[in-house]
């Protein structure tokens, strides 16, 4: 085939196209109109070639919207699962500056964009001021972080020494809470921090894995009243770090306690806990607070290894029934509903 090309300078020498070749040698000029069959023929052979001896391409792997289409609706099918069962309402109609907590609490509350209170943090706030052993049960995102840090430190503003002035940072550490990640223990430390800002006396510091041991060291011989940390580095510390004084520790706290055990964390936590008991003043009668999204068999029994008595708080009713028979025994229901049972041991 001769192509016939016009240039700037008028037409130029023909040039010759090479013939294509079918795969009997014959020219595709002379295959005639064949030879779109044979191509046709030959692309299927090549393709079940490939289904046969290499990786099959699928209209998935070259258009990944697909995947995206089909992973939003898994999603939404798991987020209607998720709301059949929980029915949880989020948020309350009751707002900062009506909680009973110290104002300073609700100025760090309002700096962190809190202006209505969840479900959870409502009903557990009152529940962990008045009882020793509280389990918050309540699915994730709910705001349990908020739910347990705000009444445990309201809870310290009303120790007699507070109210005679006596906390400074000699006083050590008055609140302990364990997380099972790194990341979650940053994440709870800079929430208290932002939350205690107008109270200097209350210095609040983390202890995560993965950290240099004698800066943490340095920060628990100067005091710190809010310690957070992941259960592997408080136990080395436990052990090595004698400066570290809880003798006037009011409250320990499991935040994500299911996934603690779950990350096989149950021996440091209970060398923890019997370290607290035995140095601090007030031992066993001290307070206890379990954050849990999932409150199975080996929550309750974890719980039930240190504390004889367990209130335990949900969101709906569908968790309270969920908790009670879950849990070993049989809770007794208290209060104006099946929202707030005590476990008994």
């Amino acid at each position: 085939m001769e192509l016939n090309i016009v240039g700037a300078d008028g037409p130029m020498e023909p040039v010759r196209r090479p013939e294509r070749v079918s795969r009997g040698g014959a020219s595709s000029s002379a295959a005639g109109p064949t030879s779109r069959a044979d191509m046709r023929r030959e692309q299927a052979r090549v393709a079940q070639l490939r289904g046969k001896d290499g990786p099959k391409v699928t209209r998935r792997t070259i258009f990944p919207v697909d995947m995206l289409r089909e992973s939003e609706g898994v999603s939404q099918k798991a987020q209607k699962r998720q709301g059949r069962q929980s029915h949880e309402t989020v948020f309350t109609a009751v707002k900062v500056n009506e909680l009973n907590a110290h104002r300073y609490l609700q100025v760090g509350l309002t700096n962190l964009g809190v202006e209505k209170l969840t479900s959870i943090q409502h009903r557990s706030f009152e529940t962990v001021l008045a009882e020793d052993n509280v389990v918050i049960h309540s699915q994730t995102g709910s705001g349990k972080t908020l739910a347990f840090l705000v009444p445990s430190v309201e809870r310290l503003l009303r120790t007699q020494m507070f109210k005679e002035g006596k906390v400074n940072r000699a006083s050590g550490t008055l609140l302990l809470i364990m997380a099972p990640t790194r990341e979650l223990c940053l994440q709870i430390a800079q929430v208290a921090d932002e939350l205690t800002k107008r109270m200097p006396y209350l210095v609040v510091t983390a202890l995560p894995g993965g950290e240099d041991r004698a800066r943490q060291k340095a920060r628990l011989r100067k005091g710190c009243a809010i310690v957070v940390g992941t259960p592997g580095r408080v136990r080395d510390h436990m052990r090595t770090t004698a400066c570290w004084d809880i003798s006037k520790c009011q409250s320990v706290v499991f935040d994500e306690s299911d996934r603690l055990l779950d990350m096989g964390f149950a021996p440091q936590l209970g060398e923890i806990i019997a370290s607290v008991h035995q140095r601090s003043e007030r031992g066993m009668g001290m307070s206890h607070v379990l954050a849990t999204a999932t409150y199975q068999g080996k929550v309750a029994r974890f719980f039930s290894s240190f504390a004889d008595r367990a209130v335990v708080v949900t969101a709906t009713k569908a968790e309270a029934k969920a908790a009670a028979t879950k849990a070993d025994g049989e809770p007794e229901v208290t209060g104006e509903d099946d929202e707030i049972m005590q476990q008994s041991k």
